[in-house]
């Protein structure tokens, strides 16, 4: 009943009308301007209120009573019938003129001669005076009693005059015939009447003057000077019509019948225009009514949010019969609401919007209540067993039989989870999936840690001492100059053998030092020389295969640990660091390329700075470095040689990209420098693996 009201209060107050006269101006349409309206203000013997016709563009719109619309087809009539006598149909004189001129026309039928009046000269001359004829036959007998009793010496043709006869005399009657209609049409014309009358006179003297044009050039004529006529046998005058009075009562009749066109069917033309008010006062109303329920419709959706989209999206991924009845709601109200809107339908509108915001507001709720938490958790989860995955596929020996078909395994086991992955799905399959694949990212990091195998722990061993043996020479380095990737890359390279070497003259020196003090100790046993060269020979051994093995150790493993190691361990630098860098090189990369590169670049930010990192990235184009998230103090991107960029970068990870239309599997260092490189094409730079790894 509230809603009644305020919708009756709505209506009330879009109709202004109610309590003032009518502004039509308030009734355009669109595309229409105040500047196509016109009015006419009349009054009607029968009442003493002020009427206006309001026409817009010409076409009526309004018939107002004392500034009110007429709502009454059959008022309305009354009212346009006693306007239309006075404006529409024909005055007296206006009726006076248009039969002077008919008259006029048909008067000159008859102009004056030197032999007499010129149209009853030739009937006379022909017969026609004395007897009609209406057919061939009739008109041959009667020429030839006017070649009896006219022709001389044989010079009058019967048939040549008969024919002539003929056709004069059909076109005599065609016009006596369509100046008695028009005639008889101005006699007897009405208000009713007037237009089909005024159609009738129109045709008419179209008819008139096309004969009488026939009869200007009939054969029977004398032609005129200037008239030439080689087969007229000259026994009737030249016609002279007045042509000018039939043009302008056929002009006449024609302006006369479009204006008295709403006569035609006054009743029809009064229903039509109460139809066109009824039209202009519904458009007002519709559009306040528009106004009012699109603001209303658009504060529902603001208040709900973007509650649609999230809806259809969460119900792609959940099954919920719950949850789907809503959006079933929801979709049905919002296109009732929308189809009402564009069709200024407002019937059912106040329970459609009530529909809607209830069925937002449900979804809303459940979507606050983390209705798709079960999907989010299962994507987490499957994310992070693809990360593991590929992880442990970067650290896979090809050539390693039982750790190859240790991955492969793994990697069956996740295709067949996705094959069976179909949402939408239910919250309790989502957490069965998911459980299924966290199952499988701890069995992967298993699968990684048990991959120590011997080499692996001799390649491990001398990774861990290249590291810790670069680390430590950097921090004393640290105290007397500053370190920087670039020092670490020059410097680190020579640290490992000097630890070695020093390390084999630590042992040289223990050895001498064994040998003397027991030749010291047993100098009576090493006083035979047997003795005493066994001993010699023995520290000649030792100290023959302390070089080979250093040698040895250097060049099979420390040598090649400084520049390999595992995700594990480069990741595990990142984290301990508080700073990053990302170098892109795209001297050799593609247009796509670089925009690939870039994005990765950009992606490995993205993972870093959550992780408390501060990152900048660097961009390598031939003997140029740009730094891609540093600007001067003008906002202008700071470039630099090359060269000089390693020596920007601190004593800290670097993600190196590099473009190559063969895409590698990513390489990791810890020692000489702490660096994963990363070369591919483009596709898997946009890819950009190593940021979901890090993820």
């Amino acid at each position: 009943m509230r809603r009644l009201l305020i919708l009756s209060l709505l209506m009330l107050s879009a109709l202004p009308f109610v309590s003032a006269a009518l502004d039509p101006a308030q009734y355009l349409y669109e595309g229409e301007s105040a500047s196509a309206i016109s009015t006419v203000d009349f009054t009607i013997a029968s009442s003493t209120s002020a009427y206006k016709l309001v026409s817009i563009s010409g076409a009526p719109a309004f018939l107002l009573k004392d500034g009110e619309p007429i709502r009454d087809a059959a008022a309305a009539q009354a009212a346009l019938k006693e306007y239309y006598s006075k404006t529409a149909y024909l005055s007296a004189t206006e009726l006076s003129e248009l039969k002077t001129k008919v008259a006029s026309f048909n008067a000159s039928r008859n102009f004056m001669t030197n032999y007499g009046p010129a149209e009853s000269t030739c009937k006379q001359n022909i017969g026609l005076g004395l007897r009609p004829c209406n057919s061939l036959a009739s008109c041959t007998q009667l020429a030839s009693i006017v070649c009896s009793l006219f022709g001389t010496g044989g010079g009058c043709d019967v048939s040549i005059l008969a024919s002539y006869t003929y056709d004069y005399s059909k076109n005599v009657k065609d016009l006596d015939d369509r100046i008695n209609s028009a005639t008889s049409a101005l006699n007897t014309m009405t208000f009713e009447t007037a237009s089909e009358k005024l159609e009738t006179i129109e045709l008419s003297l179209n008819g008139a003057k096309d004969a009488a044009s026939k009869i200007k050039t009939s054969k029977l004529r004398f032609p005129a000077p200037g008239d030439t006529c080689m087969d007229c046998i000259g026994v009737c005058p030249t016609m002279k019509f007045d042509i000018a009075s039939i043009d302008a009562a056929i002009s006449a009749a024609g302006t006369y019948k479009r204006r008295v066109e709403p006569l035609k069917n006054l009743g029809q033309t009064a229903a039509s225009l109460v139809a066109a008010e009824d039209e202009r006062l519904t458009y007002k109303l519709n559009t306040a009514l528009y106004a009012i329920y699109s603001a209303k419709f658009d504060a529902i959706k603001n208040t709900s949010g973007n509650v649609s989209e999230e809806a259809e999206l969460a119900a792609l991924t959940v099954a919920d019969e719950q949850f789907a009845a809503m959006l079933v709601d929801l979709r049905e109200a919002k296109a009732k609401i929308d189809t009402g809107l564009a069709l200024r339908n407002f019937t059912s509108m106040n329970e459609s919007l009530s529909i809607y915001q209830s069925a937002a507001a449900q979804l809303n709720e459940a979507l606050l209540n983390n209705f798709t938490a079960p999907y989010m958790e299962l994507e987490d989860a499957q994310d992070t067993a693809n990360d593991k995955l590929l992880a442990a596929s970067w650290g896979i020996d090809k050539n390693d039989a039982a750790r190859l078909e240790g991955f492969v395994a793994l990697a069956t086991r996740k295709s067949d989870i996705d094959r069976s992955f179909d949402p939408p799905m239910t919250a309790g399959q989502y957490n069965e999936f998911g459980a299924a694949y966290l199952s499988l990212a701890v069995d992967t990091e298993k699968f990684m840690a048990s991959g120590n195998n011997a080499q692996k722990t001799v390649l491990g061993l001398g990774t861990s001492i290249g590291q810790k043996s670069v680390d430590g020479a950097m921090a004393i380095t640290a105290t007397m100059t500053p370190v920087n990737f670039k020092t670490r890359q020059r410097i680190a390279p020579y640290i490992p053998p000097v630890v070695l070497f020093l390390t084999d003259l630590s042992l040289l020196s223990m050895a001498l030092i064994v040998f003397v003090g027991g030749m010291i100790y047993f100098r009576g046993v090493f006083a035979h020389k047997i003795v005493l060269g066994a001993w010699v020979l023995g520290l000649v051994a030792f100290a023959g295969f302390l070089l080979i093995g250093t040698v040895a150790f250097y060049y099979g493993i420390l040598g090649q640990s400084s520049n390999m190691a595992s995700f594990t361990e480069f990741f595990s630098q990142v984290q301990s660091s508080p700073s990053g860098s990302v170098i892109s090189d795209i001297s050799a990369a593609t247009a796509e390329g670089v925009v690939a590169m870039d994005s990765c670049s950009s992606q490995i930010e993205g993972q870093l700075l959550p992780m408390g990192k501060s990152v900048r990235r660097f961009e390598i184009n031939g003997g140029t470095c740009r730094f891609l998230n540093v600007t001067n103090e003008t906002n202008v991107t700071v470039e630099v040689p090359a060269n000089d960029c390693l020596g920007m970068i601190a004593d800290e990870p670097v993600f190196y990209l590099s473009y190559s239309e063969t895409s590698l599997v990513p390489q990791f260092s810890v020692v000489v420098q702490k660096q994963a490189t990363i070369v591919g094409n483009a596709e898997y730079h946009e890819r950009c693996d190593i940021a979901n790894v890090l993820g």
